[in-house]
């Protein structure tokens, strides 16, 4: 029989806008303090994790062919922990803690660290775009369709106007502006502290440096700023850079276990883990595969979207969000309750255990059970996850 994945714990860096803050601070140095909130040095002596598995879309900008293991070697984790680092683009972080699920479920392993990184700040537009063989592009053309390109042709032939996907973006800043006011995110963020180089007329200084708080959501925008953008790709082009979510710098790590090693070590978990999903479809039709996925996890459950307290979905775009939730008809004010990346920020293969992280302390903080995730990737594809609050 398969066995429950607990969440025991999960916390996010603080999202910054990439180039910002965080461009001088290294991926390892970044998950390092991820994994020292999540798994005090004291707690070595004990146990070790039976895997490390890390989400990254752009790992190899790290330099490093397996960002996870380099960051086991760099961290207080011992060295006989074994790490994997997955690439699903935008799904990477789901994959790995469905990877760490099917492991504990199976019994192959009881306590895991799993999780994303990405630091768009040393992306190349040269590093992680894909190319295409003959072969591909022969068979199916629709794989060279940027991804932006796709969706404003989609937006295009839909029944959404760009002041409907103005506004969504609008109310996706406010949300997360005032979550950022009230300090609902202080409990899953781990504030990051480092020091930067000063190179100043006194010589080289080492400078104190600490970002505790998300650096992207602004509350100084109207409508009439959204209005006034201009279209990414043609003058009557719906899709804009303000209904986009702008690329971040983040990681956001989670400490899954067995229930008997929950049970054992007498600790309150954060919540349970009740599996994924994945679907695909063409590149051309990307959001097609968002409620492909959802129905698909939902049906293997046997729950329903009426069953679903919580929505947390992908805001690649104000279309990709907005087009879901009237294609499902889901209720708004159970979706991106605090907002999403449009005013967070999008930080790829990050970004699905954010939401899944945001979720869970949004479920605890509401009295509610379930919450669905639900991302978009590049080449069509979507991943979902359900996870439960333990009330």
């Amino acid at each position: 029989m398969p066995k429950p994945m607990i969440i025991l714990d999960a916390k996010r860096t603080p999202l910054a806008p990439a180039g910002g803050v965080l461009k001088n601070l290294s991926t390892e140095g970044m998950l390092s303090q991820l994994i020292s909130s999540l798994w005090p040095q004291d707690s070595m002596a004990q146990n070790i994790p039976d895997e490390f598995i890390l989400g990254s879309a752009l790992a190899q900008n790290a330099g490093s062919g397996n960002l996870a293991r380099s960051t086991v070697l760099a961290s207080h984790l011992p060295d006989l922990t074994p790490a994997i680092t997955l690439n699903r683009m935008e799904g990477s972080s789901i994959d790995a803690v469905s990877m760490a699920g099917h492991k504990i479920m199976m019994g192959e392993a009881q306590l895991i660290l799993a999780g994303g990184v990405e630091r768009m700040s040393r992306y190349s537009s040269n590093i992680g775009s894909p190319t295409f063989g003959s072969d591909i592009i022969e068979k199916n053309p629709d794989a060279c369709v940027p991804m932006l390109i796709a969706t404003e042709e989609q937006a295009a032939q839909s029944s959404l106007s760009r002041q409907d996907l103005d506004t969504y973006a609008y109310e996706s800043h406010q949300k997360a502006s005032k979550a950022l006011d009230d300090d609902l995110f202080k409990d899953e963020i781990q504030p990051l502290h480092w020091n930067e180089k000063d190179f100043g007329p006194e010589g080289i200084r080492q400078l104190e440096t600490s970002l505790s708080s998300d650096e992207i959501p602004r509350d100084d925008l109207s409508m009439e700023m959204f209005s006034k953008a201009r279209p990414s790709l043609t003058n009557q082009g719906l899709i804009t850079s303000m209904n986009s979510a702008p690329m971040a710098d983040g990681a956001c790590l989670a400490l899954l276990a067995s229930q008997s090693f929950a049970d054992s070590h007498n600790i309150k978990p954060l919540g349970r883990f009740l599996g994924s999903a994945t679907a695909a479809c063409s590149p051309a039709l990307r959001g097609q595969s968002s409620s492909l996925a959802i129905n698909k996890l939902l049906d293997r459950l046997d729950l329903s979207l009426k069953d679903i307290d919580l929505f947390q979905i992908g805001e690649n775009f104000s279309y990709s969000a907005l087009s879901l939730i009237q294609e499902l008809g889901l209720d708004k004010n159970k979706v991106n309750i605090h907002g999403g990346d449009i005013a967070m920020g999008h930080a790829m293969g990050a970004s699905g255990i954010m939401m899944l992280t945001h979720t869970l302390y949004n479920l605890r903080r509401n009295q509610k059970k379930l919450g669905l995730i639900c991302i978009s990737t590049a080449g069509g594809m979507s991943c979902v996850a359900l996870v439960e609050n333990i009330l």
